[in-house]
């Protein structure tokens, strides 16, 4: 999604409001959403929470707010991922030691019958 957004300069009255049918008015306001007009002329319908968020995102904070502020802005990590083989290794452990101590006694049957016709 864009996070790129134009910023909304007023709000409209219902009356103003053109290019859309009586039903899309009807339908946004039972909705909550109100009008709002943007930097392009468009006709944006946003919850007023909304509106207010993306007025609080367009101001700048202050290079003395970001600097006395407890996380740094520019200081986020990714989270590591393991590969798929450590994983299965993780996840299976148990049951890849009995799967392991099986084969082993099987292959002592094998290899060394007399062990087993003593």
């Amino acid at each position: 999604m864009s996070k790129k957004h134009a910023a909304i300069l007023q709000e409209l009255d219902l009356k103003d409001v053109d290019g859309f049918t009586e039903a899309q008015i009807t339908y946004f306001t039972s909705l909550g959403l109100k009008p709002y007009q943007n930097s392009s002329g468009k006709v944006k319908w946003m919850l007023p929470e909304q509106q207010n968020l993306r007025l609080v995102k367009s101001r700048k904070s202050s290079i003395l707010s970001r600097i006395l502020s407890g996380t740094p802005s520019f200081n986020y990590r990714r989270r590591k991922h393991r590969s798929t083989l450590s994983k299965l290794l993780l996840h299976n452990w148990l049951w890849i030691l009995i799967f392991l101590a099986i084969m082993g006694a099987i292959g002592l049957m094998m290899f060394f019958p007399q062990l087993i016709l003593r």
